[in-house]
Protein backbone atom coordinates (compact mmCIF):
# COMPACT_ATOMS: atom_id res chain seq x y z
CA UNK A 1 0.00 0.00 0.00
CA UNK A 2 1.62 3.59 -1.25
CA UNK A 3 1.65 6.17 1.46
CA UNK A 4 -1.31 8.06 -0.81
CA UNK A 5 -3.56 4.92 -0.46
CA UNK A 6 -2.52 5.24 3.88
CA UNK A 7 -3.74 8.68 3.77
CA UNK A 8 -6.80 7.94 2.35
CA UNK A 9 -7.94 5.00 4.14
CA UNK A 10 -6.83 6.84 7.82
CA UNK A 11 -9.43 9.49 6.02
CA UNK A 12 -12.14 7.01 5.27
CA UNK A 13 -11.62 5.32 8.56
CA UNK A 14 -11.72 9.33 10.40
CA UNK A 15 -15.45 9.65 8.21
CA UNK A 16 -16.57 6.18 8.71
CA UNK A 17 -18.59 7.36 11.59
CA UNK A 18 -20.92 9.58 9.74
CA UNK A 19 -20.31 7.76 5.61
CA UNK A 20 -20.71 4.43 7.04
CA UNK A 21 -24.16 2.83 7.56
CA UNK A 22 -23.05 2.53 11.05
CA UNK A 23 -22.80 6.02 11.80
CA UNK A 24 -22.76 7.24 15.74
CA UNK A 25 -21.59 11.11 15.85
CA UNK A 26 -25.29 12.11 14.06
CA UNK A 27 -29.05 10.69 15.00
CA UNK A 28 -30.37 8.78 12.11
CA UNK A 29 -32.48 11.36 11.14
CA UNK A 30 -29.67 13.72 10.61
CA UNK A 31 -27.74 10.45 8.97
CA UNK A 32 -30.90 9.73 6.47
CA UNK A 33 -30.63 13.62 5.67
CA UNK A 34 -27.24 13.46 4.78
CA UNK A 35 -27.47 10.18 1.93
CA UNK A 36 -30.64 11.60 0.64
CA UNK A 37 -28.19 14.70 -0.13
CA UNK A 38 -25.50 12.71 -1.71
CA UNK A 39 -28.12 10.85 -3.61
CA UNK A 40 -29.45 13.73 -5.32
CA UNK A 41 -26.53 15.15 -6.44
CA UNK A 42 -25.61 11.55 -7.50
CA UNK A 43 -28.80 11.74 -9.67
CA UNK A 44 -28.25 15.27 -11.02
CA UNK A 45 -24.49 14.27 -12.54
CA UNK A 46 -25.97 10.96 -13.72
CA UNK A 47 -28.86 13.17 -15.32
CA UNK A 48 -26.17 14.88 -16.98
CA UNK A 49 -24.40 11.82 -18.67
CA UNK A 50 -27.77 10.98 -20.60
CA UNK A 51 -27.04 7.64 -19.94
CA UNK A 52 -29.78 5.03 -20.16
CA UNK A 53 -30.16 1.58 -18.58
CA UNK A 54 -28.36 -1.36 -19.10
CA UNK A 55 -25.31 0.73 -20.25
CA UNK A 56 -22.20 1.25 -17.96
CA UNK A 57 -20.22 4.26 -16.46
CA UNK A 58 -17.43 4.38 -14.67
CA UNK A 59 -17.13 6.41 -11.34
CA UNK A 60 -13.31 7.66 -10.80
CA UNK A 61 -12.57 7.97 -6.95
CA UNK A 62 -16.04 6.19 -6.17
CA UNK A 63 -15.27 6.77 -2.54
CA UNK A 64 -17.75 5.48 0.31
CA UNK A 65 -20.71 7.25 0.50
CA UNK A 66 -21.61 5.88 -2.90
CA UNK A 67 -23.40 9.35 -4.09
CA UNK A 68 -23.03 8.38 -8.14
CA UNK A 69 -22.72 4.51 -7.28
CA UNK A 70 -26.00 4.30 -5.71
CA UNK A 71 -28.48 6.44 -7.67
CA UNK A 72 -26.95 4.76 -10.96
CA UNK A 73 -27.28 1.21 -9.75
CA UNK A 74 -30.71 2.09 -8.42
CA UNK A 75 -31.72 2.78 -12.47
CA UNK A 76 -30.74 -0.43 -13.42
CA UNK A 77 -27.29 1.65 -14.93
CA UNK A 78 -24.09 -0.87 -14.70
CA UNK A 79 -20.83 0.83 -12.42
CA UNK A 80 -17.97 0.41 -12.28
CA UNK A 81 -16.00 2.71 -9.12
CA UNK A 82 -12.82 2.75 -8.65
CA UNK A 83 -10.87 3.82 -5.42
CA UNK A 84 -7.45 4.01 -4.35
CA UNK A 85 -8.90 3.42 -0.42
CA UNK A 86 -9.29 -0.34 0.44
CA UNK A 87 -10.91 1.40 3.19
CA UNK A 88 -13.55 3.78 0.98
CA UNK A 89 -14.22 -0.05 -1.46
CA UNK A 90 -14.93 -2.01 1.68
CA UNK A 91 -17.61 0.25 3.20
CA UNK A 92 -19.51 0.95 -0.19
CA UNK A 93 -19.51 -2.98 -0.85
CA UNK A 94 -20.97 -3.01 2.27
CA UNK A 95 -23.45 -0.33 1.64
CA UNK A 96 -24.72 -1.83 -2.22
CA UNK A 97 -24.99 -5.37 -0.39
CA UNK A 98 -27.33 -3.85 2.14
CA UNK A 99 -29.16 -1.96 -0.69
CA UNK A 100 -29.61 -4.90 -2.70
CA UNK A 101 -28.16 -2.95 -5.69
CA UNK A 102 -24.54 -4.85 -5.73
CA UNK A 103 -25.34 -6.80 -9.25
CA UNK A 104 -24.92 -3.31 -10.84
CA UNK A 105 -22.01 -2.68 -9.48
CA UNK A 106 -17.91 -3.77 -9.85
CA UNK A 107 -15.06 -1.86 -7.61
CA UNK A 108 -11.70 -2.01 -7.92
CA UNK A 109 -8.80 -0.39 -5.56
CA UNK A 110 -6.61 1.49 -8.22
CA UNK A 111 -4.10 4.41 -8.22
CA UNK A 112 -5.10 6.58 -11.14
CA UNK A 113 -1.84 8.94 -10.52
CA UNK A 114 0.06 8.58 -13.73
CA UNK A 115 -1.30 4.78 -14.18
CA UNK A 116 -3.38 4.33 -17.50
CA UNK A 117 -6.97 2.89 -16.81
CA UNK A 118 -7.37 -0.87 -16.72
CA UNK A 119 -9.73 -1.09 -19.55
CA UNK A 120 -10.09 -1.36 -23.27
CA UNK A 121 -10.97 1.54 -25.46
CA UNK A 122 -14.99 2.70 -25.57
CA UNK A 123 -15.61 0.84 -22.86
CA UNK A 124 -18.30 3.23 -21.08
CA UNK A 125 -21.40 4.83 -21.41
CA UNK A 126 -20.10 7.93 -19.53
CA UNK A 127 -17.01 8.93 -16.98
CA UNK A 128 -17.72 10.68 -13.52
CA UNK A 129 -14.49 12.30 -11.46
CA UNK A 130 -16.51 13.61 -8.54
CA UNK A 131 -14.61 15.62 -6.37
CA UNK A 132 -11.55 13.78 -7.07
CA UNK A 133 -9.37 15.80 -9.52
CA UNK A 134 -8.15 18.67 -7.28
CA UNK A 135 -5.72 15.47 -6.45
CA UNK A 136 -4.25 14.39 -9.34
CA UNK A 137 -1.18 15.40 -9.91
CA UNK A 138 -0.56 13.86 -13.45
CA UNK A 139 -4.25 15.42 -14.82
CA UNK A 140 -3.04 15.47 -18.29
CA UNK A 141 -2.39 11.25 -18.18
CA UNK A 142 -5.51 11.18 -16.47
CA UNK A 143 -7.54 13.14 -18.91
CA UNK A 144 -6.11 11.32 -21.59
CA UNK A 145 -7.39 7.84 -20.61
CA UNK A 146 -10.21 8.71 -19.83
CA UNK A 147 -10.74 10.06 -23.50
CA UNK A 148 -9.65 6.69 -24.36
CA UNK A 149 -12.10 4.31 -22.31
CA UNK A 150 -15.03 6.64 -22.78
CA UNK A 151 -17.21 6.53 -26.32
CA UNK A 152 -17.34 8.98 -28.60
CA UNK A 153 -20.66 11.18 -28.29
CA UNK A 154 -20.79 10.19 -24.21
CA UNK A 155 -20.59 12.36 -21.69
CA UNK A 156 -17.86 13.11 -18.85
CA UNK A 157 -18.38 15.24 -15.67
CA UNK A 158 -15.08 16.56 -14.00
CA UNK A 159 -15.17 17.60 -10.55
CA UNK A 160 -13.27 19.82 -9.00
CA UNK A 161 -10.83 21.26 -10.64
CA UNK A 162 -8.89 24.43 -8.81
CA UNK A 163 -8.11 27.64 -10.10
CA UNK A 164 -4.28 28.39 -9.41
CA UNK A 165 -5.24 32.22 -9.95
CA UNK A 166 -7.92 32.48 -7.19
CA UNK A 167 -6.42 34.83 -4.41
CA UNK A 168 -7.03 32.21 -1.67
CA UNK A 169 -5.05 29.30 -3.67
CA UNK A 170 -2.32 31.45 -3.92
CA UNK A 171 -0.49 30.99 -1.01
CA UNK A 172 -0.63 27.28 -1.07
CA UNK A 173 1.04 26.60 -4.36
CA UNK A 174 4.35 26.22 -2.40
CA UNK A 175 2.82 24.12 -0.06
CA UNK A 176 2.38 21.60 -2.73
CA UNK A 177 5.89 21.39 -3.78
CA UNK A 178 6.94 21.34 -0.01
CA UNK A 179 4.30 18.97 0.57
CA UNK A 180 6.16 16.60 -2.97
CA UNK A 181 9.62 16.79 -1.32
CA UNK A 182 8.55 16.31 3.02
CA UNK A 183 5.65 13.42 2.25
CA UNK A 184 3.92 15.24 5.03
CA UNK A 185 0.72 12.70 5.16
CA UNK A 186 -1.58 14.99 3.75
CA UNK A 187 -3.34 14.35 0.73
CA UNK A 188 -2.17 17.30 -1.77
CA UNK A 189 -4.33 19.63 -3.71
CA UNK A 190 -3.33 20.70 -6.92
CA UNK A 191 -4.54 23.88 -9.14
CA UNK A 192 -4.38 24.53 -13.10
CA UNK A 193 -5.49 27.80 -15.10
CA UNK A 194 -8.73 27.27 -17.29
CA UNK A 195 -6.63 27.77 -20.06
CA UNK A 196 -4.42 24.87 -19.40
CA UNK A 197 -7.93 22.59 -18.61
CA UNK A 198 -9.37 23.62 -22.32
CA UNK A 199 -6.15 22.91 -24.09
CA UNK A 200 -5.81 19.67 -21.89
CA UNK A 201 -9.41 18.71 -23.24
CA UNK A 202 -9.13 19.82 -26.90
CA UNK A 203 -6.02 17.76 -26.90
CA UNK A 204 -7.97 14.68 -26.35
CA UNK A 205 -11.37 15.32 -28.38
CA UNK A 206 -13.22 16.42 -25.42
CA UNK A 207 -15.54 19.10 -26.15
CA UNK A 208 -16.51 21.41 -22.86
CA UNK A 209 -20.49 21.46 -23.12
CA UNK A 210 -21.19 23.11 -19.62
CA UNK A 211 -19.22 24.92 -16.95
CA UNK A 212 -20.24 25.50 -13.02
CA UNK A 213 -17.90 27.50 -11.17
CA UNK A 214 -17.56 28.49 -7.50
CA UNK A 215 -16.48 30.72 -4.91
CA UNK A 216 -15.38 30.21 -1.13
CA UNK A 217 -14.38 32.29 1.26
CA UNK A 218 -12.39 29.83 3.27
CA UNK A 219 -9.34 28.23 1.73
CA UNK A 220 -9.78 24.43 0.53
CA UNK A 221 -6.63 23.66 2.26
CA UNK A 222 -8.32 24.73 5.43
CA UNK A 223 -11.33 23.72 5.06
CA UNK A 224 -13.25 20.14 5.01
CA UNK A 225 -10.64 17.71 4.13
CA UNK A 226 -8.30 18.53 7.44
CA UNK A 227 -11.35 18.91 10.04
CA UNK A 228 -12.24 16.54 12.54
CA UNK A 229 -14.69 14.71 11.43
CA UNK A 230 -17.57 16.47 14.10
CA UNK A 231 -16.17 19.81 12.71
CA UNK A 232 -16.53 19.00 8.96
CA UNK A 233 -20.45 17.74 9.75
CA UNK A 234 -21.23 20.90 11.88
CA UNK A 235 -19.91 23.32 9.65
CA UNK A 236 -19.82 21.97 6.42
CA UNK A 237 -22.71 23.94 5.35
CA UNK A 238 -20.36 27.34 6.21
CA UNK A 239 -17.01 25.63 4.59
CA UNK A 240 -18.40 24.25 1.45
CA UNK A 241 -18.29 26.24 -1.65
CA UNK A 242 -21.35 28.28 -3.29
CA UNK A 243 -21.88 28.29 -7.13
CA UNK A 244 -21.77 31.08 -8.83
CA UNK A 245 -22.88 30.11 -11.97
CA UNK A 246 -23.48 27.18 -14.44
CA UNK A 247 -22.96 28.48 -18.22
CA UNK A 248 -22.76 27.38 -21.64
CA UNK A 249 -19.36 27.16 -22.99
CA UNK A 250 -20.43 29.26 -26.56
CA UNK A 251 -21.57 32.15 -23.63
CA UNK A 252 -18.67 32.29 -21.43
CA UNK A 253 -18.75 34.45 -18.68
CA UNK A 254 -15.42 36.90 -17.01
CA UNK A 255 -16.35 35.15 -13.62
CA UNK A 256 -15.00 31.98 -14.85
CA UNK A 257 -11.55 33.19 -14.76
CA UNK A 258 -11.77 34.56 -11.26
CA UNK A 259 -13.51 31.13 -9.70
CA UNK A 260 -12.07 29.51 -6.77
CA UNK A 261 -12.76 25.83 -8.38
CA UNK A 262 -14.64 24.50 -11.55
CA UNK A 263 -16.44 21.68 -12.50
CA UNK A 264 -17.17 20.83 -16.40
CA UNK A 265 -19.21 18.70 -18.65
CA UNK A 266 -17.95 17.33 -21.73
CA UNK A 267 -18.04 15.33 -24.35
CA UNK A 268 -16.16 13.03 -26.28
CA UNK A 269 -16.42 14.05 -29.92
Amino acid sequence: MNLDSKIWDKTYKSLGEIFATTAKIVENSERKKFFKQIEKEGKIIINHLQVKKYEKILDIGCGSTGKITIPAAKAKIFVCGIDISPEAIKIIKGRVKKLKINKFCHFIIYDVNNNSLPFKRNTFDGVVCSLLLQHVKNLKKLISEISRVVKPGKKIYLSRLYNKFYIFNIPYLPITWLSEKTRDGRAKIYFHSFSEIEKTLKSNNIKILKVGSFYRCIPIYLSILYSRPIIRFLLSKILSPKKINRLSKDNPCKSINYADSWVILGEKE
